[in-house]
Formats: C-alpha cells, structure tokens, sequence
C-alpha cells in the first residue's frame, strides 16, 4: 500500500500466476475495466496508481446498472401521487396496490408520507351501508349530509365521522337489529 492511505500500487494487486506484466486482467470485478498491471506503457491506457474508493464506486455503480435492468416492475413510489391514490379508496388496500402496480409496503408508504394513516375503505363501505339504510327509512336529509360526508372522507381520508354520523349509524344498527330479532321469532311462531 502506498503512503496515503486511499490507494493502492498496482504491483501489489498483481495475481500471483500472472506471467507477463503486459497482460490485462479481464473480469476482474473489484478493477475498474481500464486497469492494467503493467508497469511498462502499452496503450496510453494503463494506471499504475489508482485509489481504491474509485474502485470501488465503480463496482457499486455496475451492481447498481445491473439491479436496475432486472426490475420488470415500475418502482412508482416517489410518483404515486394523492389524486391517483384517491380513484383506489373505495376498494381493500391490496387490491390497489395491485391496481397500481407497486408493492403494498410501497403503498403503504407512500400513504404514509401523503398523511394517510389508515386505508379508508371500511370508513367508505360503512358509509355506503349507512347511506343505504337511511334511503331504506326515507330520511331524505340525512342521506344528502352523509353523502356530502363521504365525499369529504374521499378527499381527506383522515377525516373523523361526526357525532351526528356516529349517532345516525347506532339508531340504524339498532333498528336493523330488532328487525332481525321479530322476523326470527316470527319465524319460530310459525
């Protein structure tokens, strides 16, 4: 090793079956393509002190080239953007991060840096429930504010429901349950 401690003489590195000095080392991983062992000019080419970290970005920049041209997968991460997010909250989370084509530790991820703690699809689906019940009682009013509700949670999925919601939700939970309840002992009546 030379006297600064970042590179290496290129004696050093020299394998030790290597008869002649003019001979290049091809494929060698850890040596940049252009380093030769000789101490004699051959080319114009030929390195006899390189510095090691120099060696080593290369290798780690040839890896890199390599795991790059294998991937058959779009690495959209950095370009998932809330909007395209948005269109996939009405179904589960594995079924948008398919729909999106990431991975969903990606998705999850990536809702995470946009402040989505938690996918809203149930929030969404219970609403839709709740809408549906309500339109079965014919509160007119009620379904236009749970309506406008869940166009709000769509946008900002991190939305609690309102008291009013959570009350409404209960009472038709509630009666839905008693309807249950007197067709099943009307059924054992009979």
């Amino acid at each position: 090793m030379c006297q600064d401690l970042g590179s290496f003489d290129s004696k050093l590195l020299q394998p030790p079956l290597q008869q002649d000095n003019n001979i290049p080392v091809i494929g060698d991983a850890n040596m940049p393509p252009n380093v030769t062992y000789s101490n004699r000019p051959t080319d114009g080419r030929q390195v006899t002190n390189f510095t090691f970290y120099e060696a080593e970005i290369n290798s780690s920049i040839r890896r890199k080239r390599n795991n790059n041209n294998n991937s058959g997968r779009h690495k959209k991460s950095d370009t998932l953007e809330l909007e395209e997010i948005q269109r996939y909250f009405h179904v589960p989370i594995t079924e948008a991060a398919k729909e999106l084509r990431v991975g969903l530790t990606v998705l999850k991820k990536r809702c995470r840096e946009l402040n989505i703690m938690r996918w809203p699809h149930r929030k969404l689906k219970s609403l839709q429930t709740l809408i549906h019940s309500v339109k079965e009682m014919g509160l007119t009013s009620e379904v236009e504010m749970l309506e406008e509700h869940q166009r709000m949670v769509e946008k900002v999925p991190e939305l609690e429901l309102s008291e009013r919601t959570k009350k409404l939700r209960q009472a038709c939970f509630k009666a839905n349950y008693k309807k249950r309840r007197a067709s099943t002992l009307a059924a054992a009546f009979f």
